[in-house]
């Protein structure tokens, strides 16, 4: 098997357990979704830049449509406006620690939550929906911002030698 299909293979296995645990685990606990999607999205369009990458994202917003069947669509969207958003930004953003990666994970998902939600507003007219659902999503934000660091470090290891 080719070395980077086998990468790409191990990183949508590690995607695929994380949505299979917060699925089976989080979700009934906490009544918290947690969406793991934007954030190897989010890794992707950070440490990577080749001719794929819209597939890339979009495989993952596919496989992500496995566990849920709202928005897909929307943040396939989203994830295009964070290639070109990052595309640009890339140079000025020191991500060189750790602490920037998480703090940047934490605001890339607040602006992420709030293009979503103002596309729902714009689509459903009910301010009632963004209201209700900002909690929640404020909580899924501040966990998977703790999860990244691991995550970060996980995906590193998988990835170190690509070019």
């Amino acid at each position: 098997m080719n070395k980077g299909l086998k990468k790409v293979f191990i990183t949508l296995l590690i995607y695929l357990g994380l949505e299979l645990i917060t699925g089976v685990l989080v979700v009934p606990t906490l009544g918290v979704a947690l969406n793991f999607s934007i954030f190897f999205c989010l890794y992707f369009c950070l440490n990577y830049t080749f001719p794929a990458m819209p597939y890339m994202l979009l495989s993952i917003q596919y496989f992500h449509s496995f566990f849920s069947s709202t928005d897909w669509a929307v943040e396939t969207l989203i994830a295009l406006l964070f290639i070109f958003l990052i595309k640009f930004f890339k140079d000025v953003l020191r991500l060189d620690n750790i602490k920037n990666k998480v703090i940047f994970t934490f605001f890339s998902y607040l602006i992420w939550y709030f293009l979503r939600y103002t596309i729902h507003l714009i689509v459903q007219k009910d301010f009632n929906f963004i209201l209700d659902h900002f909690y929640y999503s404020f909580i899924s934000i501040f966990i998977i911002s703790l999860v990244s660091i691991f995550l970060f470090k996980m995906l590193e290891k998988v990835w170190q030698d690509h070019v």
